[in-house]
């Protein structure tokens, strides 16, 4: 599972309210460009077997 927030990683204290109290996250600049990516695969497996 890959969580998101606004910063990477995670924080012991609430210090900061741009990162996770919790697990270790990926911030939002390498989320978009993941889901991104996730997106044009799944396009273009659905188009293959479309075409199949």
């Amino acid at each position: 599972m890959i969580e998101s927030y606004l910063a990477d990683g995670n924080q012991k204290t609430p210090e900061r309210h741009d990162l996770s109290l919790t697990d270790a996250c990926l911030g939002w600049h390498r989320t978009a460009p993941l889901l991104e990516t996730l997106a044009r695969s799944r396009s273009a497996a659905v188009s293959a077997t479309v075409r199949a």
